[in-house]
C-alpha cells in the first residue's frame, strides 16, 4: 500500500530523481526525472508534486494510486472484500392458482461497501440512499440510513429532505407507534391488478343489472 505521506517527502527532497515516481510504480516517468535531473526543472515538478500529494485527501490518493483500497469511518486503510453473490427466489401465484418463481438478479450483502466508505458529496449520498431504498422495497427511515452508512442524523435528513421535494419519496407517519418513515413509490413492489375476461364472442365478461319496473 502507497502512503501520501511517502510520496510527498519524496517528490519535495528527492523529487529531481523521480523518486516518488518510482514509489508510486510509475517507472518511466522516474526514468525521465531522473535523466533530466541535470536541469533542475524535474527538482521543481517534483516539489510541486509532492505538496499535492500532501494536500490531497486520503480517499482521492487512495483511489488513484491504491486501487481495491478503501477506508473505514474512522479512516484506517481496509481492503475491500466483496462477498459471494446470492440468489434469492420469490414465488408468486396467479388467478388461475399456477405458481410461478422470480428470480431477481444477483445481490450483495447488504451495506458492505456501505460501513467501510463515507459518500463524500452530495450527489453520491442520494445515489447511496436511493440504492437503499430500493433494497427495502422502498420504506425506509433515518435510523435504517444510520445504522448502514457513515452519515450523521443532519446529513440523512437534509438529503431526505431533497428527494421529498423532488417528489421522489413521500412522508409518512405511523400514528401509534410514531415512527416517521419514507417511502419511493417508484420502488414498492406493484400488486398486479386483475383484467376483465374477454368472452368468445368478443365480449366483455362484465355484467349489467338493469332495473325494468
Amino acid at each position: 500500500m502507497k502512503q501520501k505521506t511517502t510520496a510527498g517527502l519524496l517528490g519535495i527532497f528527492l523529487g529531481g530523481l523521480g523518486a516518488h515516481k518510482f514509489y508510486l510504480g510509475q517507472t518511466g516517468w522516474g526514468i525521465v526525472y531522473l535523466l533530466f535531473c541535470w536541469t533542475y526543472i524535474p527538482g521543481v515538478i517534483g516539489l510541486i508534486e509532492g505538496i499535492i500529494y500532501l494536500a490531497t485527501s486520503d480517499n482521492d490518493f487512495d483511489r488513484i494510486y491504491n486501487p481495491g483500497l478503501v477506508r473505514d469511518a474512522v479512516g484506517a486503510p481496509a481492503l475491500m472484500t466483496t462477498s459471494p453473490t446470492k440468489k434469492q427466489f420469490t414465488f408468486t401465484i396467479d388467478s388461475s392458482g399456477s405458481q410461478h418463481r422470480q428470480t431477481p438478479g444477483p445481490t450483495t450483502v447488504q451495506g458492505a461497501e456501505w460501513a467501510r466508505r463515507r459518500p463524500v458529496s452530495p450527489d453520491e449520498q442520494e445515489r447511496w440512499i436511493l440504492q437503499y431504498a430500493r433494497q427495502q422495497q422502498g420504506r425506509i427511515s433515518v435510523a435504517d440510513v444510520m445504522a448502514e452508512m457513515t452519515l450523521s442524523y443532519d446529513e440523512i435528513q437534509t438529503t431526505l429532505e431533497k428527494l421529498r421535494k423532488l417528489q421522489l419519496c413521500d412522508l409518512q407517519v405511523d400514528m401509534d407507534s410514531g415512527v416517521v418513515t419514507y417511502e419511493f413509490p417508484s420502488f414498492r413492489p406493484r400488486t398486479a391488478t386483475p383484467t376483465p375476461q374477454a368472452r368468445l364472442d368478443g365480449t366483455d365478461d362484465t355484467t349489467v343489472d338493469l332495473d325494468l319496473r
